[in-house]
């Protein structure tokens, strides 16, 4: 998909003033532990906002790790976060 997407905003990307030519960047979401499961652990809240975004609710202020975990989402949020 991130392929296609680049390649249609390329071909669609309208010049301004300001951007006369398509700008991209790249955003990484990363986390460093002693284990896996513990970055998994601490991306939680990341995880939990990027289910928000791709379900359609609104956003709001990121959680503590703490607080994510105590958070009850949504099935399809999980699977979101699972993906």
């Amino acid at each position: 998909g991130t392929e296609e997407a680049m390649q249609f905003y390329r071909d669609n990307f309208q010049p301004s003033e300001t951007t006369p030519e398509p700008v991209t960047f790249l955003t990484v979401n990363a986390a460093v532990a002693e284990t896996y499961d513990e970055a998994v652990r601490l991306l939680l809240p990341n995880l939990q906002m990027m289910a928000r975004l791709r379900t359609g609710q609104p956003l709001v202020a990121l959680d503590l790790v703490e607080d994510a975990e105590a958070q009850t989402v949504s099935p399809r949020a999980q699977a979101v976060i699972d993906a």
